[in-house]
């Protein structure tokens, strides 16, 4: 089962080249997150 996790993991992040493309991709994941979180939730403020 665990060799058919890590081949799995393995073919989906095969694009990856190496640590500097593991790196951007995680730069992205992590501006993204931020990007989410400090969005206002709820109404636009000109309807409240």
């Amino acid at each position: 089962m665990w060799d058919e996790i890590w081949r799995t993991m393995q073919s989906e992040f095969s694009d990856l080249p190496d640590a500097a493309g593991v790196t951007r991709l995680t730069m992205r994941l992590v501006h993204m997150l931020v990007a989410l979180a400090s969005a206002p939730c709820g109404a636009p403020s000109w309807q409240s």
